[in-house]
């Protein structure tokens, strides 16, 4: 194998590492924007505090993110930060009311 050929090969192998990357990112860029953009999270991140309602809507999102995390290998946690509330959920911690 000439020079030319080993430097060929490893940039045909860096390149499919980069495309496998670049598809990973994106795939948890889409699971982010889904979490965003869903109207039960919008609803909640303006809110200061919670009832009976919404703490069933917050257990139904938790249920969603661990769902989520369980199918992607590359997922440690997803956690929500509701900034006006002060409140966090996560796929991996249980939510506590």
């Amino acid at each position: 194998m000439t020079r030319t050929e080993g430097d060929n090969a490893q940039m045909q192998v860096l390149s499919h590492v980069e495309g496998q990357v670049n598809f990973t990112l994106e795939n948890m860029n889409s699971i982010i924007d889904t979490f965003l953009v869903s109207g039960k999270v919008e609803n909640l991140s303006r809110r200061t505090d919670f009832g009976r309602e919404e703490y069933q809507t917050m257990n139904e999102i938790q249920q969603e993110l661990i769902l989520t995390r369980l199918s992607n290998d590359y997922i440690d946690d997803l956690i929500l930060y509701f900034h006006n509330s002060d409140t966090v959920l996560s796929s991996q911690y249980e939510l506590k009311k």
